[in-house]
């Protein structure tokens, strides 16, 4: 038997005060109930707002679509309900959604009428995988419980947010930690759905050079260095990419991460606007395309900028 949980602006100011009192990092495994309830609400938020979520079309639904959306405890359990507000059953995309959907999101007749997470449970699914599902606390906080709509971190675009906090010194270590973020659609639609351990592990070499890079060359003044920070930045949104199944053992990614590396250590150190010069998104996507010709060209036009 399942009771609705009331997730009224008291809840969340209180989750938001919570959540400053634990680590930056934090597992299911350390905190259940709280990592739980922070995971349903990421999703809760991200479901049918189309700059963030990344799932539905996973659920043959246009991101655009409307839905009703249940934070509910079962059995002592956090879990969260959601179905299309038109009634239309959903169609799975992904053979991986066996481990993030629970079997109760199927009717008597086998048709997939709602999507039932509890997230708990798919922490443990993916534990015995290999890898650690983590939230992270700053995060979350500046997304699904931020203030209001308007201060909500739009994390699936370049924002300078992501670029002050200097991400990469967070995703660095929970890469070589085999650790994965959990509390959003990006994190199940491109992290989890496709997800094998041996596969995240071609880059673990890079990943080790990163977090020792990283703690050596982001101190003092350069952690507030211009050139320092946007050199940092497209590390993280590299290392990001690198764990994504699509791109595991990613010979560009590699590449470009390498060279970001060696670069911080002969930077200028000095202030400036942390608005990124178009050659991040000249570089970024010949990474993603895999376009080795192209790479090394876009990386010296991205550091002249700086």
């Amino acid at each position: 038997m399942s009771r609705p949980l009331n997730v009224d602006t008291a809840l969340r100011r209180n989750l938001a005060r919570r959540l400053k009192t634990v680590g930056a990092v934090f597992s299911f495994e350390q905190h259940p109930a709280l990592a739980s309830l922070c995971t349903c609400l990421g999703l809760e938020y991200e479901f049918g707002r189309p700059e963030y979520d990344r799932l539905s079309p996973y659920l043959n639904t246009d991101p655009s679509h409307s839905w009703d959306k249940e934070v509910f405890i079962e059995g002592g359990e956090i879990g969260l309900r959601l179905k299309r507000s038109d009634g239309q059953p959903l169609l799975p995309r992904h053979p991986d959604l066996r481990f993030i959907l629970d079997a109760s999101s199927l009717s008597a007749e086998g048709q997939l009428t709602q999507a039932v997470f509890f997230p708990r449970r798919i922490a443990e699914t993916y534990r015995q995988k290999g890898f650690e599902l983590v939230v992270v606390r700053d995060w979350i906080l500046n997304t699904a419980l931020s203030e209001t709509t308007e201060d909500a971190v739009p994390y699936l675009s370049t924002n300078t947010w992501e670029i002050q906090t200097n991400i990469a010194a967070t995703q660095a270590p929970m890469a070589v930690g085999k650790q994965l973020a959990f509390f959003g659609t990006h994190d199940i639609a491109d992290h989890l759905l496709g997800a094998d351990l041996e596969g995240f592990k071609k880059l673990a070499a890079l990943h080790s050079r990163a977090v020792d890079v990283l703690q050596k060359e982001m101190e003092g003044p350069r952690r507030h260095s211009r050139p320092h920070l946007l050199v940092s930045y497209l590390a993280g949104v590299v290392l990001d990419d690198a764990v994504q199944p699509r791109w595991y053992g990613s010979q560009t990614h590699a590449y470009l991460l390498e060279q970001s590396l060696n670069r911080l250590a002969d930077l200028p150190c000095r202030p400036g606007p942390l608005d990124l010069p178009e050659a991040f998104h000249t570089v970024m996507a010949a990474a993603r395309g895999e376009n080795t010709r192209e790479l090394a060209g876009a990386f010296q036009e991205f550091t002249a900028a700086l």
